[in-house]
């Protein structure tokens, strides 16, 4: 499938870098829940605890635990177009290929499919969406940490991942 270029998003592409350029990002901290708080919500288990920070252009909407089906999803970060997003988990496991696969277990059972490749601490890989026929591509970073796994993934609808490339490694690479 060739996509053809399009002005509108490439105008939008250089809007967004403009205000990482510009200065007008933000550092976002997202701290995960700490263990064992709440009730209910089966499959919480130990949530992983700490801080990350990574850097957003400003006018970007945070969700704390905005999937309650996937309760190790502990926040998401969205563009103002939606174009483009992070999203944050948190994960109890004693590997990085396990928690990769608990991830590709909630996505399942919520209907979507993962595929992806773990190269040290970065993953690369792809939602699939069968029931609509579209795909979301997305680079992430994995790190251990306390009672797990954080995984932080950036990345946009596969049509439009080349468009929005330039702010998705921005962000990729502000992941600390």
């Amino acid at each position: 499938m060739n996509l053809e270029d399009n002005d509108f998003l490439r105008k939008k592409v250089d809007e967004i870098a403009m205000k990482f350029s510009a200065g007008e990002q933000g550092r976002v901290n997202v701290s995960a829940p700490s263990a064992g708080g709440g009730g209910g919500g089966g499959g919480n288990g130990n949530r992983a605890s700490g801080t990350l920070t990574f850097s957003t252009p400003s006018g970007w909407q945070t969700y704390h635990s905005p999937a309650p089906d996937v309760p190790i999803l502990t926040s998401q970060v969205v563009s103002p177009d939606q174009a483009v997003s992070i999203s944050v988990y948190d994960i109890p496991s004693n590997s990085s290929q396990n928690a990769m696969q608990l991830v590709s277990q909630y996505f399942s059972q919520n209907n979507m499919q993962l595929e992806y490749q773990i190269n040290g601490g970065r993953v690369t890989g792809n939602t699939y969406y069968p029931s609509y026929g579209t795909s979301f591509k997305w680079i992430a970073r994995i790190a251990p940490v306390q009672g797990g796994y954080r995984l932080i993934a950036v990345g946009a609808d596969s049509r439009y991942y080349d468009q929005y490339s330039g702010v998705i490694n921005t962000v990729y690479k502000s992941i600390k």
